[in-house]
């Protein structure tokens, strides 16, 4: 936990200019579940280990799990506006999540419930 709020507050700092891009384009395809990160990382031009390397340097966590927070986040802000309106199922698919049961895991581990 105190690695994950580090990269947190790290993300505050100036980022690279790989990063900042690889951010920039997780934040714009938040609903794409075909998102390929390591297709990402390749196109930045590094290996994918030097990539994450970086990336954790910078941010504190990896990149899919940077994504992943980013999608839980969209999910947590949807599910509390439309509250018992939209299954949670749904939720899930349109934040990026192919699998809700998946989706489940990484946002009670994340949210706490």
């Amino acid at each position: 936990m105190y690695q994950l709020l580090l990269g947190w507050s790290a993300g505050r700092r100036q980022r690279s200019v790989p990063i900042a891009s690889f951010c920039d384009l997780a934040s714009k395809n938040l609903t794409d579940s075909g998102f390929d990160v390591a297709a990402e990382v390749a196109r930045a031009g590094y290996s994918g280990s030097y990539f994450r390397k970086l990336f954790k340097q910078e941010t504190g966590t990896m990149p899919l799990a940077y994504l992943n927070h980013l999608r839980i986040e969209s999910a947590n802000r949807q599910l509390q506006q439309y509250h018992g309106f939209r299954p949670v199922k749904e939720i899930a698919l349109t934040c990026g999540f192919r699998d809700p049961y998946y989706f489940a895991r990484l946002f009670t581990r994340q949210v706490g419930c």
